[in-house]
């Protein structure tokens, strides 16, 4: 018996020293870049709901890298299931997708996902809207380290014109625009 309470009374001391060192490892999380794309009419009907006759989805390609994405609908949104939900974060470069925001309630498209402790990366994007209508998108992305953490800088631009996002630099665009005939001169950026 008092061999088994000397063994738990040095695991007990072992595991303290173990949780109170100064050089513990710290596995940082930086999350990936992705772009969000949301599109109302003037009206502020969501031009990317796979339900609506005047849905934008099959004109709408985004062109990265020399090569054109046009966008995944899961299967989930044609059968009106719920999309399966997980904790897990794994930055992986899916191309354009459509998802759903379930506290705003509307769709929105999201192109990516970039890794986000990438050092001084600019990416650039031509995202397609109808024919002959494309518009410019990017972002800068430094991850840089010092004494152990990330120190990260994003920008995001919009035909090369930086996007204010306070604090958040989140990488949502929101476009209204006339649904009937988008063009140039229709779209606007709104925040």
């Amino acid at each position: 018996m008092k061999k088994i309470f000397i063994a738990l009374a040095f695991v007990f001391v072992a595991c303290i020293d173990m949780s109170c060192s100064e050089d513990r490892f710290l596995i940082w999380d930086v999350g990936g870049v992705s772009y969000y794309i949301t599109m109302e009419d003037t009206d502020g009907h969501d031009l990317l709901d796979p339900a609506s006759e005047d849905n934008l989805l099959n004109t709408i390609n985004v062109i990265y890298d020399g090569k054109t994405y046009t966008p995944e609908v899961p299967e989930y949104f044609q059968n009106n299931a719920p999309a399966t939900l997980t904790r897990a974060y794994l930055p992986v470069f899916r191309g354009l997708r459509l998802e759903w925001d379930y506290l705003k309630s509307e769709y929105y498209l999201v192109f990516g996902e970039f890794s986000g402790e990438s050092k001084s990366t600019y990416n650039d994007i031509l995202l397609t809207i109808a024919p002959g209508v494309t518009k410019k998108m990017s972002f800068f992305n430094n991850c840089e380290w010092y004494a152990g953490e990330p120190h990260i800088t994003r920008h995001f631009y919009y035909e090369d014109k930086e996007i204010e996002y306070g604090n958040d630099a989140q990488g949502h665009f929101r476009f209204r625009m006339n649904a009937k005939s988008p063009s140039d001169n229709n779209i606007e950026l709104i925040p």
